[in-house]
């Protein structure tokens, strides 16, 4: 269940804030419906991400290798994560 939960945050998570509720909502109903109730609960639970949050994901996502970049700058200056 954990891949399954995972796949559907990345997909639920790359979508633009203002239509995460909607498809969350429409992920558990199908995931009902297919008979994953457990699932299904654990998606109807996720919360519509912070616009901060989002771009930090879509950030770590898009730019991978910038955010490894500035995470090590931070390390070597001693800011901790």
């Amino acid at each position: 269940m954990a891949d399954e939960l995972g796949e559907e945050l990345d997909r639920l998570y790359e979508l633009p804030p203002a239509e995460f509720t909607a498809a969350r909502d429409e992920a558990a109903k199908r995931l009902r419906a297919e008979g994953r109730r457990e699932l299904a609960d654990e998606v109807k639970r996720l919360r519509k991400p912070t616009l901060p949050v989002w771009l930090a994901n879509r950030l770590a996502h898009e730019r991978e290798l910038d955010v490894k970049r500035l995470l090590k700058a931070g390390e070597a200056l001693g800011v901790s994560q």
